[in-house]
């Protein structure tokens, strides 16, 4: 239908131009046809809007190496969940571990009559590694799974009922005062970070953190950080 159109104004304007002598224009008559013939072909050009052009003053090239086109990073804001499809989740953060008192694990009390204890840690290439759960853990290529064991006893004459899923504790670890780690978010009944269990009176419990770090971490030194809402401490950990 647009090549007919044309078609039609291409005949027209040929008409007007040089078939037809009786009839004549002024210029300004001219310039009117013209300017409509224009219009009415501008307006089934795919470019145009309305008839008219947009016209486009900025002639620069686009470097695709400028900011603005740069591959945007997106930060994950939640403190305790983990995407195994993003980057480590690092942050270099040395200032952190400046101008803090670092306190051995023992002094954590969760209230006066439990006490975590910490035990030492390991490196796994599965989690667990016996198939003793419905649940287990592996890690992306190049990678391995960190494991802190802890235990959390009861010291009370009485059977305490432990549910820290409405609580505020968040953990992160420093390695060799370098990087900063969230621990990942698993299913595991004995995960620290949501833990929900009965610790009869004088009673222990094994319970674990666990992080994803590269294969070739030597982890030589370990400071884990516990915060919560008022207090924010910093564990050094033997290996």
């Amino acid at each position: 239908m647009r090549g007919r159109f044309i078609l039609y104004m291409l005949i027209i304007l040929i008409m007007l131009t040089g078939c037809d002598n009786s009839l004549s224009y002024s210029e300004n008559d001219e310039n009117m046809i013209s300017e409509y013939i224009a219009n009415k072909l501008l307006k089934y050009n795919d470019e145009s809007y309305d008839g008219w052009y947009f016209v486009n003053d900025d002639t620069n090239d686009i470097n695709e190496n400028d900011d603005e086109f740069s591959e945007l990073e997106v930060e994950d804001n939640s403190e305790n969940s983990f995407d195994p499809t993003e980057k480590d989740p690092v942050i270099n953060d040395e200032q952190d571990l400046k101008n803090k008192d670092l306190l051995s694990l023992d002094t954590f009390k969760i209230n006066k009559n439990l006490i975590i204890k910490y035990k030492g840690c390991k490196s796994y290439d599965i989690y667990p590694e016996k198939d003793e759960t419905y649940f287990s853990l592996k890690p992306r290529d190049d990678h391995k799974l960190l494991v802190l064991d802890f235990t959390i006893k009861n010291e009370s004459s009485k059977k305490i009922k432990l549910n820290l899923t409405k609580t505020n504790y968040k953990y992160k670890l420093f390695i060799n005062g370098e990087m900063k780690l969230k621990p990942l978010l698993t299913l595991l009944e004995n995960d620290l970070q949501y833990l929900n269990m009965d610790i009869s009176a004088n009673k222990s419990a094994e319970v674990i953190l666990i992080f994803e770090v590269k294969s070739n971490i030597e982890a030589d030194d370990m400071i884990l950080e516990v915060k919560n809402e008022k207090d924010e401490i910093l564990y050094m950990l033997e290996k």
